[in-house]
């Protein structure tokens, strides 16, 4: 997502709770951390899927969870990448292949199906972990002193 789409997506969110207070500079700067590496569409979907949630529907998103818990379905695309080395297929992704290797790259194919689940699991959140750091080094310094700023 680029940032021009991403302050239209801040946007909507306003205008759908418009007696609500707008996102703080610090709020917005953490969804656009944890938002920018999906497309404009997967936002706004998830953002729909909010807005008809019985429990936080009501409320305008706060926190970055209250829209990416309903981009699950970024997890699956993840998850295959994993379970490609298990099929012996080649696997295009640098970042999914260093994180394998580190793991313990071919020796992976001996663990039990039990040890799969949850090396899957790790490996999920190791790519989202990582992905997470190459956006912030992308940051200047100055966007990442008005990320912490009182």
């Amino acid at each position: 997502m680029t940032k021009q789409e991403f302050k239209q997506i801040i946007g909507l969110f306003d205008k759908t709770y418009p007696k609500q207070v707008p996102l703080t500079t610090e709020q917005q700067g953490v969804f656009w951390m944890s938002l920018q590496r999906y497309t404009k569409e997967q936002v706004f979907l998830a953002f729909i899927s909010h807005t008809e949630d019985k429990e936080f529907g009501i409320w305008k998103p706060q926190v970055p969870v209250n829209i990416t818990k309903f981009l699950a379905n970024t997890d699956l695309e993840i998850k295959s990448k994993f379970q490609a080395f298990f099929q012996h297929k080649e696997v295009k992704d640098d970042l999914a292949v260093k994180l394998y290797k580190q793991m313990g790259g071919s020796k992976l194919s001996r663990i039990t199906q039990k040890e799969y689940i949850i090396k899957e699991k790790e490996f999920v959140e190791m790519y989202k972990l990582s992905k997470h750091r190459e956006h912030y080094q992308l940051l200047t310094n100055d966007q990442k002193n008005k990320l912490f700023m009182d």
